[in-house]
């Protein structure tokens, strides 16, 4: 994708950001960054604690936690173009000539011939497996592993996505072999069999196989791992087990993560391109509730866990699988977190800053963990299904959240603005979600999505003890879902009881 100048930086993409970090950290300039930044008068306003700089400094790459922290700060947002002045007066070449790079244009006081050639992951298809897949002392992972997790052929799987061959796959004509990319994990179309199965011949099956980068912290694949065993629901993608890839020297180096193969995709593939198994028929509004409903099921498993709350840190539509007869499973453990002395409402936090950006809550990048970091992500997955549109657009130049808030707040100040004749806000608030609802999803049902709307407004506020629960945003869904919310209020609710929702549920079953 080309960027523009003007663009935000905090709508780069997470890749791009995370190889300019890389660049930045080689040198160890992130200090010179943060001094310029504190500095100078050059660029939009930056305030940072002396907490915030040590929790920066501890992170794995203390660039990247300082650029996600710029990003978002003030009212007036930095840009591309602030960051390039950044990079110029820290006299950093190399990550400056990565940018220009980026937005396919050439610096003006340079020659095309003084512009080196920079790697980018999306502008060639790698015929065999990449050395950014290969890990050192894995054998320490290996020992984590719990016994009675499946191990699967890695050769069949080598050989079957072409030596991990990145051509994106193409479900109409059946060709290629990546179905998914992510900043610590690839995932590859495959074929593969399980290892020591009774002495039975294999059973070929095809599967999902999810390559994992060097870069992954071990830590949190033996996490992913370890909880992915424990945990058992049918709106959670499941873990069929694992697969070693031995290197030149016989030792461990690679390993996969091998999960169902899900046919329709994401939700977001879904949502943009219609159902692959139905060609490419669009998901109508009672699905999307359902969808919803589903999937807010899964997150009250997860928070209600026996063994300690789990925290999912990266729920979005991309790590929503619809299965064929439209069953969502939530998948993509790498950034959960199980709080063991946590209760629903309590908070820990971490050193790490990690997830994506737009569906992260503003507590997110102080290290702020609990339940309602899930809640404000499945906050912004709702207004998703509702709208259509994507979580970050290229033309609008802006995230979905903002966009939608953006608009409210015009209205609320100025609610003559949308039509004419329009004299209330709250009618003018109602003409808005008529005009953004999903019009590929049919006829919607106004009165559930004006609850539905509320609710995902409720659920991304911005302080997290305005945000619900899971119990009421689940309990809310099902009543919308069955037509039966009158008196729902979701600006100001009593919290519904999630045991009252789970007897419901026996005696209707």
């Amino acid at each position: 994708m080309a960027y523009q100048m003007e663009q935000e930086l905090r709508h780069m993409k997470p890749s791009h950001l995370t190889k300019l970090s890389t660049i930045i950290d080689e040198s160890k300039s992130w200090a010179d960054l943060l001094n310029q930044l504190s500095s100078s008068d050059g660029f939009p306003s930056f305030c940072i604690t002396l907490e915030t700089t040590h929790l920066i400094k501890r992170q794995s790459s203390p660039t990247l936690a300082l650029l996600n922290h710029w990003s978002i700060t003030g009212r007036r947002r930095p840009t591309i173009l602030n960051l390039i002045k950044l990079l110029r007066a820290c006299h950093l070449k190399r990550a400056e000539d990565y940018i220009w790079d980026l937005l396919h244009q050439l610096p003006r006081e340079r020659a095309i011939a003084n512009i080196p050639e920079l790697d980018n992951d999306q502008s060639s298809h790698h015929d065999t497996i990449n050395i950014d897949f290969k890990f050192k002392n894995l054998d320490t992972v290996i020992s984590s592993i719990p016994e009675q997790c499946n191990r699967y052929s890695f050769t069949s799987i080598y050989e079957s996505t072409n030596r991990f061959c990145h051509k994106p796959f193409d479900f109409a004509t059946n060709s290629g072999f990546k179905i998914g990319d992510g900043r610590f994990s690839s995932v590859f179309l495959a074929r593969t069999y399980l290892e020591d199965n009774d002495n039975q011949a294999p059973k070929t099956q095809v599967v999902a196989a999810k390559l994992l980068k060097s870069e992954c912290n071990i830590n949190y694949l033996v996490n992913e791992i370890r909880l992915a065993k424990k945990i058992s629901h049918e709106n959670i993608l499941e873990l069929l087990g694992i697969s070693i890839g031995h290197g030149e020297d016989d030792s461990p180096s690679y390993i996969c993560l091998i999960y169902p193969y899900m046919k329709n995709g994401s939700l977001l593939d879904c949502l943009n391109f219609g159902l692959r198994c139905n060609n490419g028929q669009k998901i109508s509004w009672q699905d999307r509730l359902n969808i919803a409903f589903k999937v807010a099921k899964g997150i009250a498993y997860l928070h209600g866990f026996h063994e300690g709350v789990i925290i999912h840190r990266d729920i979005k539509t991309a790590n929503i699988l619809i299965g064929n007869d439209l069953s969502p499973k939530l998948g993509d453990f790498t950034l959960v977190r199980q709080l063991d002395s946590l209760k629903q409402g309590g908070t820990q936090y971490s050193q790490n800053i990690i997830g994506t950006s737009v569906y992260m809550p503003p507590e997110a990048f102080r290290g702020d963990i609990s339940t309602k970091f899930d809640i404000f992500s499945f906050g912004v997955v709702l207004l998703e299904l509702l709208t259509g549109l994507k979580p970050f657009d290229d033309e609008m130049n802006e995230d979905l959240l903002t966009y939608i808030s953006d608009k409210l707040s015009d209205i609320d100040d100025n609610p003559e603005l949308i039509g004419s004749g329009v004299e209330s806000t709250l009618a003018s608030r109602d003409k808005f979600l008529m005009d953004i609802l999903d019009k590929k999803a049919g006829e919607w049902d106004f009165a559930r999505a004006r609850v539905m709307f509320d609710l995902a407004l409720r659920a991304t506020e911005v302080r997290k003890k305005d945000r619900p629960d899971i119990s009421y945003i689940l309990t809310t869904i099902q009543q919308v879902h069955k037509n039966e919310f009158d008196g729902i209020d979701c600006n100001n609710p009593s919290e519904a009881s999630f045991e009252q929702f789970e007897s419901r549920e026996l005696a209707n079953a």
